[in-house]
Order: structure tokens, then C-alpha cells, then sequence
């Protein structure tokens, strides 16, 4: 995702994405204030540190929703593999929004968007279970793609408004080496899944990901497998909300 800064009105930052996002706190009390060319210069300093951060993020996420087409057939491992290195992106993120002292709109609003993905994560878990229950051999999830690489962008979100928010603090020099390792890690992965070529004997579970609501499976997403790594992670986040 990106930041942009225009003057004169308070407006909300936009991402590529499309997303409208508030900087709120200290960033809205300087937009409201009377024009100051150190001030600004200090704003869009951390605007452009926040979208360096997240530039070679986005680009690969643009990247796989441009040139990567697997065709919607995955074996329920390979499947699992994929949710697993999501998840520990999203951790990562996470984990950076967590060190952030502040607590404005543009902090929340990540965290949002990383928590709507971890109820994802539950759904494909239960697919993967029922696959295994039942003997099928092959998940038909015609969602996944898009899942991914929208849960790529969550996290990119998540650690540009880390970056901006705490632009003047040394601590996520480290935190962001360690989310590129774990946003790679989903890159790459992603670039080798392909699907499967149905076979005879094959069996299917068929799965509408690309028509979930996301509100159905949000009580329930402690019970995923991994579960307790999962439940860990919605607490801090209702901690983090209350």
C-alpha cells in the first residue's frame, strides 16, 4: 500500500488499494494545523520511509495478481503449506502494529484488516479437515488466489502504518527484515502453486471462498487447526481494541 499527502484539507490518506485511511493523532493535528515547512517536511519524510517500506511488498503483490493463475484445484497439503506461511505474514505484520505506541485510526484500522483475514484462515482450515474427514482428494477453492494476495496486501498495510506512525523510532529497522523474510516466503510459495490435474479417481470438496462472509466464521476462528496460535493472536487483538 501507499501513502499520499495533499494540502490544505485534512483528508484521509489513500492506498492503492483504494482504501481511505486516517493518520489521526499527531499527523491530523499537524494537518490541522497552519502551514510549517519543517513540520511538513517531517510529515512527508515518514509518508516517503512508510512507502519505501512496503514498495517491494506491493510490487510483488501486483505481481502475483498479474502473472500468477493456478487453476483453482489444490491438494489439501499443498493447500495447507500455503495458509501457514499466510498466517505467519500476517503474524508478522501484526506483531509490528503491536510495538506501535500509538493507538490512531490508521493503527486500528491495519489491525481490522489483518483480523478479517485470520477468520479466513479458519475457513480454509475446515475445508482442509473436511477434506480429510471425507477421503477427497482435492480442494476445488476458486477464492484462494484472491485470498492470498489479499491477505498480502493486509499485511503490507500493516507494516506501511507501523513504518509511518513510528518513522522516528529505530525498532522496526529489525521487525521489517523479519516480514520481508515471512512475505517472501508467500511470494515464492505462490509462484509454484499451480493446482492439480484432476485425475479419474479423484474426489472433490468444492468450497464458494469466493462469495464467504467473513462475519460467519469470526466466533469461531480460535477453533481452527492451530488453534491456539490463533486464539493468542485474536487476543492481543481484542486487547489491543479495547
Amino acid at each position: 500500500m501507499s501513502y499520499a499527502r495533499k494540502r490544505p484539507t485534512r483528508q484521509r490518506y489513500r492506498n492503492i488499494r483504494g482504501h481511505r485511511v486516517a493518520m489521526g493523532g499527531f499527523f491530523d493535528d499537524l494537518f490541522g494545523a497552519a502551514p510549517n515547512p519543517i513540520q511538513d517536511a517531517q510529515i512527508q519524510a515518514c509518508l516517503d520511509q512508510g512507502n519505501a517500506a512496503a514498495a517491494d511488498a506491493d510490487a510483488k503483490r501486483q505481481d502475483l495478481a498479474q502473472n500468477w493463475n493456478p487453476n483453482g484445484f489444490y491438494a489439501p497439503a499443498d493447500m495447507n503449506n500455503m495458509i501457514s506461511l499466510v498466517f505467519a505474514m500476517l503474524q508478522s505484520s501484526e506483531s509490528m502494529l503491536e510495538q506501535v505506541s500509538s493507538t490512531d485510526d490508521n493503527i486500528k484500522n491495519a489491525q481490522d484488516e489483518i483480523f478479517g483475514q485470520y477468520a479466513k484462515v479458519q475457513m480454509y482450515q475446515q475445508a482442509i479437515a473436511q477434506a480429510k474427514a471425507n477421503n477427497q482428494t482435492v480442494i476445488n477453492a476458486p477464492g484462494f488466489k484472491d485470498w492470498v494476495i489479499s491477505a498480502m496486501g493486509s499485511a503490507s498495510a500493516g507494516i506501511t502504518a507501523a513504518v509511518v506512525t513510528s518513522c522516528n523510532e529505530p525498532w522496526w529497522v529489525d521487525a521489517m527484515s523479519a516480514f520481508q523474510s515471512a512475505f517472501d516466503a508467500v511470494w515464492n510459495a505462490a509462484k509454484k502453486l499451480v493446482g492439480v490435474v484432476l485425475k479419474a479417481a479423484d474426489t472433490v470438496l468444492t468450497i464458494a471462498d469466493n462469495t464467504l462472509d467473513i462475519a460467519k466464521y469470526l466466533p469461531y476462528a480460535a477453533a481452527a487447526v492451530g488453534a491456539y496460535i490463533l486464539f493468542v493472536e485474536l487476543g492481543r487483538y481484542k486487547r489491543r481494541r479495547a
